[in-house]
């Protein structure tokens, strides 16, 4: 067994990978890099990055452990519908791995995703999912490696948990929002960084999902539901009506509960990494009347709060 680095947590995810036979290691490069990033999104600096980044995993013993049974877990979900959460399941957790291991480590879960494109589109194509919502779907990892390097300044990834969601086959876009297989009946919807939530670009999705998803994957739903800052009542009271961000949260109806999170906002809305509170609240922007709600608030010892609310399809 391969002593990994001291910096590697050793947890549940550990003893999950370990029962995984690896898969080998094919990075591409030339023209066939080329295409693949081109096709999910990459943006040139980030691309122009991952090759040698790439080699250092493929050269670093830990690294290269760990990637070669990501892949495995990866080629394992795709398919998969209700799949376990890496949030709720810690043996799905794979670990953030410590800037104290290089520039490198933020990278190890990147050829997974890479070497598994191919599976990937081929569920969407038995799926019935049109080859440009195929795209669109997998332009999400080329989307987070650009936040990673907005937020920490190095090419990486370190929401690799939540792209497993897309690369399982159970998230697609629907153009302005995704949609999540949760159960027969229910589809959870996720705002990626897109541009405006207009309403009528929140229209289209929907209506493209009751329309569309049946086809996809067998089951109409009800009724979508959505977890998010953006839907705290007190977004209602501090812009105006005709905010899109406003009408986007009329649309629900709120569950009871929610779970104070001050650093969500602030993540989604200023790519930063932790905030220290209050102090670090002014080196923030406040261009935005958002940016100025969310800071304005944070000052007044008030919090944000992470609600969750449904609509019938």
């Amino acid at each position: 067994m391969i002593q990994l680095a001291p910096e590697v947590p050793r947890n549940a995810w550990f003893d999950a990978a370990r029962e995984l036979a690896p898969t080998p290691l094919a990075i591409p490069a030339g023209s066939a890099f080329q295409r693949l990033t081109t096709l999910l999104g990459v943006h040139e600096q980030d691309a122009a990055a991952l090759p040698g980044l790439l080699a250092e995993v493929a050269e670093n013993p830990s690294l290269r452990w760990i990637a070669e049974r990501f892949t495995t877990a990866l080629r394992q979900d795709i398919g998969g519908l209700g799949l376990p959460s890496a949030l709720t399941e810690p043996s799905r957790s794979w670990p953030l791995l410590p800037p104290s291991m290089g520039p490198a480590a933020r990278s190890v879960y990147v050829p997974g995703f890479l070497a598994t494109v191919p599976l990937v589109e081929e569920l969407h194509r038995t799926r019935g999912i049109p080859a440009e919502t195929s795209r669109a779907t997998l332009a999400d990892f080329g989307r987070h490696l650009e936040i990673h390097r907005r937020v920490h300044g190095i090419v990486g990834l370190d929401t690799h948990w939540w792209l497993m969601l897309g690369w399982s086959g159970g998230l697609v876009d629907l153009g302005r929002v995704q949609g999540e297989w949760l159960d027969p009946a229910t589809v959870s919807l996720h705002i990626p960084e897109s541009g405006p939530l207009a309403p009528e670009a929140v229209d289209a999705s929907l209506d493209r999902l009751r329309r569309e998803w049946p086809g996809w994957f067998g089951t109409r739903p009800e009724r979508a539901e959505c977890e998010s800052w953006l839907l705290d009542p007190a977004l209602g009271e501090l812009l105006p009506e005709s905010s899109n961000i406003v009408r986007f949260q009329r649309r629900f109806s709120l569950y009871d509960g929610g779970y104070v999170d001050d650093q969500n906002p602030l993540s989604f809305v200023f790519r930063r990494g932790h905030v220290p509170l209050p102090e670090g609240l002014a080196g923030l922007p406040r261009e935005t009347r958002l940016q100025r709600a969310i800071v304005d608030r944070l000052l007044e010892g008030a919090h944000w709060t992470v609600r969750k609310g449904y609509l019938d399809l």
